[in-house]
């Protein structure tokens, strides 16, 4: 069941003490405390619409916020930048598959990098979740320090773009030489100082989405059509995964429950809701640290059974190799590869007159129809060389003798089809023709001797 945010229960006794230092009066600090902690459960249930903020957060058992209020405090908090989730759940998975050593010291580093970081995290004393930077943890000063920074890499992502934009406008106007190209690269190097003061505060509040957007930036020439498609790209996929759950949703109709407490739900079209959910994910939902272990111990889990096959290919092939370098070694391997060759040679030498006995059958074919003739034989000759060499390791005589006949046919039919392809006629309806043909000219002859003869 969904966790709901009511008004009245809220309270945070530690949080509104340390506001008391700043706030004498006890009524309007408790209104802060509720602020905070209602902003803090949008952020953590990932709260994206106004439909489930109406429904999770309630006063007085009605919704506290209109549907007006509710648009502008969810496209204030909802969500997210979606390269932003994309590139931490990345991280998060990176982080389980590393080591442990390295986990630790990253573990070490990660307090100093992210001072600015509202990223909600866990104390393990008290079980509260708090913002992950240790600035962004002092009430009112962190807050107020994160929105002063916020509205720095606003101006400094739109100097960078007028800095690369008119520069080169403004410098080409001066008459010098080459002064257009002289602009850009100044425009460059200014713009270039705004990108990296963003990039550390957007690295110091843990928005590597943002790091990741902003540095396109710093490709020359082509770097603000690249920050301008990723700026809309982040908007897209933040559409996708709203009107995304929203389509689920509908699809599926609502949840019901059998009396075996079996959950399914009861829309005509549920099933297609059920595909959608399952090939597709939510880019901006967070995935739990349970589930990602599980997808890690899985990866690592594959690659090691990966690393053992190839090992062993490896190894068998040294082995192979060192093998083959011993001459008694080598004696018994040539030994094994021509046994394996001898049933199919002896096979041609004891059966030659019946290859070719079984060629004259072949001998009306056209060259076409014996090479057709030919493949599928030769198919049926390798699956032939397969049963025969697994009946041997089989204990079972009679399916040896069995799969050795069969062979022998194997190779009598596709040896016969060779030897009628071999013969220098084509086959014997084309040897009679040519013999006819001999035939009737030594006839032709003999009757012009004759006429010959008789004239004289």
């Amino acid at each position: 069941m969904k966790h709901i945010w009511i008004y009245e229960e809220y309270k945070d006794p530690k949080l509104q003490k340390e506001i008391l230092k700043f706030l004498p009066e006890k009524i309007l600090a408790e209104r802060v405390v509720k602020i905070i902690g209602l902003f803090d459960f949008i952020e953590e249930n990932n709260i994206k619409s106004v439909k489930e903020l109406q429904e999770r957060v309630r006063k007085d058992g009605k919704p506290l916020f209109s549907d007006k209020q509710s648009s502008k405090i969810i496209n204030k908090v909802g969500g997210g930048p979606a390269y932003n989730a994309l590139v931490q759940r990345g991280l998060d998975y990176a982080y389980l598959l590393t080591p442990e050593n390295i986990r630790g010291i990253l573990d070490m580093v990660r307090k100093f990098i992210f001072p600015l970081s509202e990223v909600p995290v866990t104390d393990p004393e008290t079980g509260r979740k708090h913002p992950e930077g240790w600035i962004a943890r002092i009430p009112i000063t962190g807050q107020a320090v994160s929105m002063g920074l916020t509205m720095v890499t606003e101006f400094n992502k739109t100097a960078a773009k007028l800095a690369q934009q008119y520069t080169p406008m403004i410098v080409g106007l001066v008459p010098i030489p080459f002064s257009s190209p002289i602009g850009t690269a100044i425009g460059y190097m200014i713009s270039a100082l705004f990108i990296f003061f963003n990039l550390i505060i957007f690295t110091a509040q843990h928005n590597f989405g943002d790091v990741y957007i902003q540095s396109l930036a710093l490709i020359p020439f082509i770097g603000l059509a690249f920050q301008n498609y990723a700026e809309s790209s982040d908007r897209l996929v933040e559409k996708f995964a709203e009107k995304r759950q929203g389509l689920i949703e509908q699809l599926r109709g609502k949840e019901t429950t059998d009396a075996k407490g079996n959950k399914s739900y009861d829309g005509k079209l549920s099933f297609v809701g059920n595909l959608i959910d399952t090939f597709t994910f939510d880019p901006l939902k967070s995935v739990s640290e349970e589930e990602m272990k599980a997808h890690a111990d899985e990866i690592k889990a594959k690659f090691k059974s990966a690393a053992e096959n190839v090992q062993k290919t490896a190894l068998k092939v040294k082995n192979d190799a060192v093998a083959y370098t011993n001459p008694e070694n080598r004696s018994k391997l040539q030994a094994e590869y021509g046994a394996k060759l001898g049933s199919v040679k002896n096979i041609v030498y004891q059966n030659s007159k019946k290859i070719q006995e079984k060629a004259k059958e072949y001998y009306d074919k056209t060259p076409e129809q014996l090479q057709k003739l030919k493949v599928r034989l030769q198919t049926n000759l390798e699956t032939a060389k397969k049963l025969y060499e697994d009946s041997k390791k089989s204990d079972n005589p009679e399916k040896v003798k069995e799969a050795e006949k069969e062979l022998q046919k194997a190779v009598i039919e596709e040896k016969a089809v060779e030897e009628a392809q071999d013969k220098p006629s084509g086959g014997k309806r084309f040897s009679s023709r040519r013999h006819n043909k001999s035939k009737w000219k030594t006839q032709r002859k003999k009757l012009k001797r004759r006429s010959k003869n008789g004239s004289h």
